[in-house]
């Protein structure tokens, strides 16, 4: 009997995904010098959030058993 991961590639989409939130969180921690000091926190812990997050997701789909 043929498994759903047969024909959906779970490695690829949660790989590009985990890229896809990575490239995220970098365009949220490119904060302009001008910026109020709590939006630019405010940016920088949810760019860090979509890194770290990327990081889980990348990895997770690198070393996914199938």
């Amino acid at each position: 009997m043929a498994k759903l991961t047969d024909f959906i590639p779970f490695r690829k989409i949660v790989g590009l995904a985990g890229i896809a939130l990575i490239l995220a969180g970098y365009f949220f921690l490119g904060i302009d010098p001008d910026t109020e000091p709590a939006l630019a926190i405010k940016s920088a812990f949810a760019g860090m959030g979509l890194i770290i997050t990327g990081a889980i997701l990348s990895l997770g789909a690198l070393f996914f058993a199938e």
